[in-house]
């Protein structure tokens, strides 16, 4: 399996999002049971937001290119699941939560195990 940068995968992440219109169906809206509310509420303008220049300073560093390493690929789980496709705001998520899971659990390995199976 190819792997690729991690920049260029979250970009190919935003081109699919906007060929398919930014309409995804994993991430929770809480404001969704709220509609009538939000509707009836008064309209105001938010200020403008502005942006501070980007000032190099001496001894901080850009963080290093990463590598989005990925062992598995939709097509390897025929009898679960269907992993999402590789490009797709699904499939980050799903890789976000397993790294969140390893980067908490790193000390105790049978604790890993029993999160990434739950």
């Amino acid at each position: 399996m190819r792997q690729e940068d991690s920049l260029a995968c979250l970009w190919a992440q935003v081109l699919a999002m906007q060929k398919r219109k930014w309409r995804e169906a994993v991430i929770v809206r809480a404001y969704a049971g709220f509609e009538e509310q939000f509707e009836q509420a008064l309209q105001h303008t938010l200020p403008m937001v502005t942006i501070a220049p980007h000032v190099p300073q001496p001894g901080r560093a850009y963080p290093l290119p990463q590598v989005t390493f990925r062992i598995f690929d939709m097509n390897d789980t025929p009898e679960g699941p269907a992993l999402p496709p590789t490009h797709t705001i699904e499939r980050y998520l799903l890789e976000d939560a397993v790294e969140g899971i390893l980067m908490a659990y790193r000390e105790n390995f049978r604790t890993t195990a029993k999160m990434l199976c739950e």
